[in-house]
């Protein structure tokens, strides 16, 4: 089966470019992407170039390879390969910084991406929008190549987890600090005896797996209720590497089910089983993403987390580990860490969610470093049963 990606790489020009050199450029390259219905968007700054192509997987390939034998540039480095469930945009240009806007205007082709700041906006939010922005703002440049996001009905009922067992579903914001609002509402798997997220130490593997199974299908459900306009994240916790395929197969089916696709479904899988049957789960993973279904890496800098796991998985986003937030604004061990975190991710285009923040302290620290999404008891709790609608930012 043919995937739909797109594959973001940047380079570094051999020799300089006259504006009819890249107006030549736009000319044979428009005009060859157009051919094989290949969009997206090149630009070229002082001479370094960064591209964003899209289209059919084996397309792309075939483009990449003659792209990287292409003897005018060099440092070829590939940001991000992945599935994608759409196209970004609907042709394929090219924009330009430092030519003159009169030599190019009338170019067939020609973006003001790099004149324009509107043009930024106008793109469709997402990991496109934010590696075309970054490069723009200093990142990815070839000076410095490793600096540099129909309404639906349901009919059937919300399945309620079985409060006999103590345990129901809640939910609990994740808010992003600049628009002062509810980015997302996590559902979690609930003991009710002890007013926490059930984990497990609570329950054997099997009857944890099938609460948490019942919790996403009630997710799901309440989210695609007509009227509803929240984006859930759901938790994966199987048992294997083999489970967590299995788990998040379920899942897109469920999604096709629910028909939630005007809602922003986020996976959140726990990083430990991303060491096991490695080919697998990228696989599903990539399908995920190809399902609109985002991912984002759980706990990360706990357990046996590292870097090779964003750059293997390539997540949406990824959510800090409680201990790597606790007493940030303090500890400067801490402080090294997520700035280098941070770097990595706005140079991938991944959201960081700062989870388990409790003091104004740590709020004011963690947004100061460019942090937007977060979660914790300083903004609101958990609330059983429904979604909350109110928050507290400081």
């Amino acid at each position: 089966m043919t995937r739909l990606i797109h594959l973001i790489y940047s380079s570094a020009a051999k020799t300089d470019f006259s504006a009819n050199d890249l107006l030549a450029l736009l000319a044979s390259s428009r005009s060859k992407n157009t051919a094989h219905n290949i969009s997206g968007m090149l630009l070229h700054i002082e001479g370094s170039f960064l591209q964003v192509i899209e289209g059919q997987e084996a397309d792309i390939d075939q483009l990449f390879e003659t792209i990287s034998a292409d003897p005018r540039h060099g440092n070829i480095t590939t940001i991000i390969r992945e599935s994608i469930a759409r196209r970004v945009f609907a042709d394929w240009s090219m924009g330009f910084a430092d030519v003159k806007l009169a030599e190019i205007d009338a170019a067939d082709g020609f973006n003001a991406f790099l004149q324009d700041c509107g043009s930024v906006m106008a793109l469709p939010p997402g990991r496109a929008q934010k590696l075309l922005t970054a490069f723009k703002d200093g990142r990815w440049r070839s000076r410095q190549p490793r600096s540099a996001r129909a309404d639906t009905q349901v009919a059937t009922a919300a399945p309620s987890v079985d409060p006999l067992q103590g345990t129901d579903i809640a939910f609990q914001p994740i808010i992003s600090a600049s628009s002062r609002s509810i980015w997302s509402q996590e559902a979690l798997a609930w003991d009710t005896r002890m007013q926490r997220e059930l984990t497990a130490l609570d329950h054997d593997a099997e009857p944890l797996s099938e609460i948490e199974a019942l919790a996403r299908e009630r997710a799901m459900l309440l989210s695609a209720e007509p009227g509803s306009i929240q984006n859930i994240n759901i938790n994966v916790r199987p048992t294997s590497p083999q489970d967590a395929v299995a788990t998040m197969r379920a899942i897109i089916d469920l999604s096709k089910k629910q028909d939630v696709q005007d809602r922003q479904i986020t996976l959140e899988l726990n990083q430990d089983y991303l060491n096991g049957d490695v080919n697998s789960i990228i696989a599903i993973v990539q399908d995920c993403k190809e399902n609109q279904l985002n991912i984002c890496l759980d706990h990360f800098g706990a357990g046996r987390s590292g870097l090779n796991q964003i750059e293997m998985s390539q997540p949406n986003s990824i959510a800090l580990n409680a201990k790597l937030v606790r007493d940030i604004d303090t500890n400067g061990a801490k402080q090294a860490i997520i700035r280098g975190l941070m770097q990595t991710c706005d140079d991938l285009g991944i959201d960081v969610i700062a989870k388990h923040v409790e003091t104004t302290g740590e709020y004011a620290w963690l947004a100061s470093e460019g942090i937007d999404l977060f979660q914790g008891g300083l903004f609101g709790n958990p609330q059983l049963g429904s979604m909350p609608t109110t928050i507290r930012i400081p």
